[in-house]
């Protein structure tokens, strides 16, 4: 049986917008996603968003999620490792 191909997402959270993309080993780029962040919406709005984006980027990718083994993501200032609070 053929090993399945997979796959990694990376998300940009800016102030502005939210930007995720679905690559491949090789490092291409197979399918984006793109949203404004819309900050002053709150929190769980914009968790809300990153989510959406993330799908629209895998749709765009036309991969299973299930074959999305690793996700990066980059985000502006200080994590607090103990809280998650960014």
């Amino acid at each position: 049986m053929a090993e399945k191909a997979t796959y990694t997402l990376g998300i940009d959270i800016g102030g502005t917008k939210i930007f995720a993309a679905v690559i491949d080993k090789n490092g291409k780029i197979l399918g984006v996603g793109r949203k404004a962040t819309k900050a002053d919406k709150g929190a769980d709005a914009v968790v809300k968003r990153i989510l959406k984006t993330m799908d629209e980027a895998v749709e765009a990718a036309k991969v299973e999620p299930s074959q999305i083994t690793a996700i990066g993501a980059g985000v502006p200032g200080m994590v607090d490792d103990q809280t998650g609070v960014v």
